[in-house]
């Protein structure tokens, strides 16, 4: 056995928690890659840039009265936007306005909701 994952292995006997069990495997690159490929997991594609530029994108079509172009912007933006530089909530807070605007007043709620939750999930789109 390589000698890295045996120390990894000997740390997660060696872990009296749970938790401290799960970091030990964590801490191993090869074990976590591993792990994501075998269950599909993707890279995040938080981009807060990417989120700016489709919520101006949806603010210009939202003032031409664009709805259904501005709504997929908008979903676009929630989808890059991240917590820690506001761009997932002023994205959601457009989003509500043009929801508003539709008549769609519980989708408003649950971006609202979503605002003040901050509930981080990449399933944010309104069709």
């Amino acid at each position: 056995m390589d000698e890295a994952v045996q120390i990894i292995f000997d740390k997660f006997e060696t872990s009296d928690t749970f938790a401290s069990k799960l970091n030990a495997f964590r801490d191993c690159e090869q074990i976590v890659e591993f792990v994501r490929v075998k269950l599909h997991i993707k890279e995040s594609e938080k981009d807060g840039n990417k989120s700016v530029a489709h919520r101006n994108r949806g603010n210009n079509l939202f003032q031409k009265k664009k709805d259904e172009e501005a709504l997929m912007e908008y979903n676009e933006a929630v989808k890059f936007g991240l917590q820690e530089d506001q761009s997932l909530s002023l994205s959601l807070a457009n989003r509500s306005a043009i929801l508003f605007r539709k008549g769609f007043h519980k989708e408003v709620i649950s971006d609202i909701g979503n605002l003040y939750f901050k509930i981080d999930k990449d399933d944010y789109v309104v069709e």
